[in-house]
């Protein structure tokens, strides 16, 4: 479990990669979400009984052509990885 100080220092870290450009806000098409969502669900789901929220991150990775996905959640990282995502770290 990540501590308070730790959580400061991500935070910080993802502002400053965020004012430097490497990280963009992108708006997302909710009904393109939903649609890959959808096809993410399919093959996931049924064998790893991969949560909504978990689907939904991964679908708007792929969506916007992510290459690489970050969590720290085991489950997400399977997931993701099942999908066709570089996990990190």
């Amino acid at each position: 479990m990540l501590r308070a100080p730790d959580l400061q220092i991500i935070a910080r870290r993802i502002q400053q990669d965020c004012a430097t450009g490497i990280y963009k806000s992108r708006p997302l098409e909710a009904y393109r979400l939903l649609q890959e969502a959808s096809e993410v669900s399919r093959f996931l789901t049924a064998t790893k009984g991969t949560r909504a929220l978990d689907i939904l991150h991964i679908a708007a990775a792929r969506l916007h052509g992510a290459k690489r996905f970050l969590s720290f959640d085991n489950n997400q990282r399977q997931a993701a990885h099942l999908a066709g995502l570089q996990v990190r770290p």
